[in-house]
């Protein structure tokens, strides 16, 4: 039995200490983005500001970038995606409230601007899923979009802080989304 733990917390430490002596910005990596979600244009000029919620599966390749798999989920509220019509029938399918689950590729680059200041540009792009669905356009609605703003390394290995404003056009229903969020990004 002792021989065993040994032999275990010699594994672990050896392992461990692999793992910390890699590059501290290059690996595996998740990113957490709470924020809001508000439309714009539409029946009214704008939604009202919804939870939004993302997650980011990536890998980071440098210090600059990094590539991942976006999920992420919020409502359009109190604003149809086009503008009323009179048509009776055509407006009633025009829904002013929907959810939407997106689930999108992103790659981001960082311009450094200090010492630990930078700023990321990301690009995304992929789809979204109405629910109820607007304009019976489909459940399924590619989008793309792009985010920036300020962030800071931290001294914690792999540890990033900032905060993002996004862009997103929704085709199909013609919508375009903006989401502002705080950024909490680590590679493992």
């Amino acid at each position: 039995m002792f021989r065993k733990t040994v032999i275990f917390l010699l594994f672990t430490f050896v392992f461990s200490s692999f793992l910390y002596a890699a590059e501290p910005y290059k690996g595996l990596s998740s990113e957490i983005n709470p924020g809001i979600l508000f439309t714009i244009g539409g029946n009214k000029s704008n939604s009202n500001s919804e939870p939004f919620f993302n997650f980011i599966l990536g890998y980071s390749f440098s210090k600059s970038s990094m590539a991942g798999l976006s999920l992420s989920a919020s409502m359009v509220s109190n604003n149809a995606v086009e503008k009323k019509t009179g048509d009776i029938e055509k407006d009633r399918l025009n829904y002013d409230n929907f959810t939407l689950t997106f689930m999108n590729v992103a790659y981001q680059y960082k311009i450094g601007v200090g010492p630990e200041l930078f700023v990321p540009v990301k690009v995304f792009g992929g789809g979204a899923i109405a629910s109820p669905v607007p304009n019976n356009k489909g459940s399924f609605l590619p989008d793309f979009g792009l985010a920036t703003g300020i962030g800071y390394d931290s001294y914690r290995k792999g540890l990033q802080l900032g905060v993002e404003f996004a862009f997103s056009y929704i085709l199909n229903i013609n919508a375009k989304a903006a989401m502002i969020y705080p950024t909490i990004k680590y590679v493992f």
